[in-house]
């Protein structure tokens, strides 16, 4: 059954009246996705397939696709789970010129080589120049290269490489450039806050980021150009004039998510879960959730999913919603306080002449979604 998904709103104990956007509801364009839960750690304990289910279910909900570091243990199966939901998926290879990088890449072209209808492009590398930058540069990129050839040369769909947006402002990477599909920068205000005077804060990330993506998009005309990382930590220590906070994460993904729609602009958001196994400091609290699950959604998370619905009042009078539909079409309201389990709440058909249907709903659940009926 195909799904059309009304945006997942905050009941706040009301009962609300909302008009959807368009049918083809998508909360984030991109989230990265690290599946490694509380007492997991790459090289040591991995997730399940069952632990992996249960947090892609729950992005289907968020997102119209992920983005995967590796391919090693359980992580080579993410793919396959992700087309059991429909969810696209664009897999990893980790190079870090270790002896396991061969395989990494293997792992990626048995991946490619499988009838997945959901992975729609491949990354070769995740800011594997950025940790090579200097004397070694040269030679990293050359390593990179092969690995990339060897997976472009057993596929149609775009294989690109991860790396930081300076990176790709270097020169000596315009052979590296002319050969991915996609190019994909990563922006991360907080961590860069130090290298820009002033220093970046919460009120000028978004403008760095809009900034630096516009100069390698200029660099690079007619590439296809993605944002694979960028975000802004829950917790940990203040660096410069970037502070770690909730309220400064919830700030950043509004305004980011509101920059990158106006623009156009495709993207990753970093990333979906906090991970304990990077410590307790800045990198381990980018997660949109918490780590410990059921994953319990930020505040980040839930103003970006409250700001892409159009709420008109709320109503303690009424128990309707107004939504986009195609007369004569039959649609069912399903409802979950978790984003992880639905009910049917009631079906109804869109109304003639109209591309505008009211339905009534219960409120004892927290989100609510429409799926049509074929």
């Amino acid at each position: 059954m195909k799904k059309f998904k009304l945006p997942a709103i905050a009941a706040l104990a009301a009962l609300i009246n909302i008009a959807s956007a368009e049918p083809n509801f998508e909360a984030l364009k991109g989230i990265c996705y690290g599946p490694f839960r509380d007492g997991q750690a790459p090289g040591s304990v991995y997730p399940s397939n069952e632990d992996m289910t249960e947090d892609v279910n729950l992005l289907t909900d968020l997102t119209s696709k992920i983005r995967t570091y590796g391919t090693d243990d359980t992580l080579f199966n993410i793919p396959a789970i992700c087309e059991t939901v429909g969810l696209d998926c664009y897999p990893g290879a980790w190079i870090d010129n270790a002896p396991w990088d061969q395989s990494q890449v293997d792992g990626l072209i048995s991946i490619l080589n499988s009838s997945n209808d959901v992975v729609r492009g491949a990354f070769v590398g995740s800011e594997f120049l950025l940790r090579n930058d200097g004397a070694n540069l040269n030679s990293a990129k050359s390593t990179l290269m092969d690995y990339i050839s060897q997976v472009q040369a057993i596929t149609d769909l775009p294989v690109g490489t991860s790396d930081g947006w300076h990176i790709w402002n270097y020169d000596a990477v315009s052979d590296l450039a002319a050969q991915v599909d996609i190019i994909g920068i990563n922006i991360h205000p907080y961590w860069e806050s130090q290298y820009v005077t002033p220093n970046i804060s919460i009120d000028t990330a978004v403008a760095h980021i809009a900034e630096k993506y516009n100069l390698i998009k200029a660099k690079y005309p007619g590439k296809r150009i993605v944002i694979t990382e960028t975000g802004w930590p829950s917790d940990g220590p203040t660096n410069y004039a970037a502070v770690p906070s909730e309220e400064n994460q919830k700030r950043f993904v509004k305004e980011f998510v509101e920059w990158a729609d106006a623009n156009d602009v495709d993207y990753f958001l970093f990333s979906a879960y906090d991970e304990e196994w990077k410590g307790t400091g800045a990198d381990g609290n980018f997660g949109l959730m918490y780590s410990d699950r059921p994953a319990e959604l930020k505040p980040a998370l839930l103003e970006v999913l409250q700001s892409k619905t159009a709420i008109l009042a709320i109503n303690p009078q009424s128990s309707e919603l107004t939504v986009s539909t195609f007369p004569g079409n039959s649609y069912t309201v399903v409802s979950s306080d978790d984003l992880k389990t639905w009910q049917d709440r009631n079906t109804f058909v869109g109304e003639n002449n109209t591309n505008q249907t009211t339905a009534s709903y219960l409120t004892t659940n927290t989100f609510f979604r429409i799926k049509m009926n074929l």
